[in-house]
């Protein structure tokens, strides 16, 4: 069962055991009442990672559903979001739609709460809507990125401005030629070559967590 039909099922059963409603639960839940119900109904295909989090807190189900946190790095271990003192960090845009945008933008759209360790300085957070990076990097997790600094470090991640694009994540590796190519960890991508002269314009920013749910 995927985490769609896990979330609908629990739904399901607590109405009317626990709730009188769907209307009850978004109330207690802290959720759009509308969306849900477009949710429950099939009119909506997929829920926001934020959203399913609010609502498996309240149904008091988080046994097989956790929203978990871990660096990029390989071997880097695995961490549940959870605890009374989860710091909350500003989720900007999404990467994989949408028009450019100024990442660091001093008003976010709404944040999400990471472990303490996980806030790093000047961190910022961006919404994948697209599946190029699965199955590191799940359709609908957050990532946190920090800005760019004086150099890249090949084969590791990276939030990049691709125009007529908007912001998409890659891996970055260095060509043959000099160039530097974006390479997806989804094979269905084909790799992008891009220039090596002024790549500060294209890459925003080091992507040093995922945030998602499993």
């Amino acid at each position: 069962m995927d985490a769609i039909e896990h979330i609908k099922n629990q739904i399901r059963e607590a109405i009317p055991k626990k709730f009188k409603n769907l209307t009850e639960l978004a109330a207690k839940a802290g959720v759009n009442q509308p969306n849900l119900s477009q949710f429950m109904d099939g009119k909506r295909a997929s829920m926001k990672l934020e959203t399913a989090w609010k609502i498996l807190n309240t149904l008091h189900d988080q046994g097989r559903l956790k929203m978990i946190i871990r660096r990029t790095g390989d071997l880097s271990p695995v961490d549940v979001v959870e605890g009374p003192d989860l710091v909350a960090i500003p989720v900007y845009e999404q990467a994989g739609a949408g028009d450019e945008v100024d990442f660091f933008d001093p008003n976010p759209e709404r944040m999400i709460k990471v472990l303490p360790r996980y806030a790093l300085k000047n961190v910022c957070a961006i919404e994948v809507v697209g599946d190029s990076m699965e199955p590191v990097i799940k359709r609908g997790a957050f990532i946190g990125v920090v800005p760019l600094d004086d150099r890249l470090i090949e084969g590791q991640i990276y939030l990049v401005r691709r125009p007529n694009f908007g912001l998409v994540v890659k891996r970055v590796l260095m060509g043959s030629g000099g160039d530097i190519v974006l390479r997806s960890d989804n094979s269905a991508y084909p790799d992008q070559s891009v220039p090596n002269e002024g790549y500060e314009q294209i890459v925003v920013g080091k992507v040093v967590w995922v945030w998602q749910l499993v």
